[in-house]
C-alpha cells in the first residue's frame, strides 16, 4: 500500500472515549515499510526467526520458503549474546541434532 509515495504496513486506529465525555478521540499510527538486512534486526528478533523457521522446516510447512537448517543455525548462533540461562544455546543443539536426522 501506498501513501503519498510511502510505503505503510499497516495502520492501528483506535478511539477512545474520556469518562466524563460525549465525544470520542481518534488515535490513528501508520506503521511504515522498514527494509533492512535480517543481520542489523535486534538480536531477540534474530532469534526469533531462527525459532519460528525452525518450526517450519519441521513441519514441511508451504510457508518456509527457501529456509533451511544452515540458515536457522546461522540466525541462531549470530543472536546468542544474551543467554544467561542458556536456552538459546541448546535451541542451537537441537537444530543441529534435527538437521543430522534429515540428512
Amino acid at each position: 500500500m501506498t501513501r503519498n509515495n510511502k510505503e505503510e504496513v499497516l495502520t492501528v486506529k483506535l478511539r477512545y472515549k474520556q469518562p466524563d465525555s460525549n465525544k470520542s478521540q481518534l488515535i490513528s499510527q501508520i506503521l511504515p515499510l522498514n527494509r533492512q538486512q535480517i543481520q542489523q534486526a535486534p538480536a531477540d528478533f534474530r532469534m526469533a526467526a531462527a525459532v519460528a523457521s525452525f518450526g517450519m522446516l519441521l513441519r514441511n510447512s508451504a510457508f518456509k520458503g527457501d529456509a533451511s537448517f544452515d540458515e536457522v543455525l546461522a540466525l541462531a548462533t549470530q543472536s546468542k549474546e544474551n543467554d544467561p540461562e542458556g536456552y538459546r544455546s541448546e535451541f542451537i543443539q537441537l537444530v543441529k541434532k534435527a538437521a543430522l536426522l534429515k540428512k
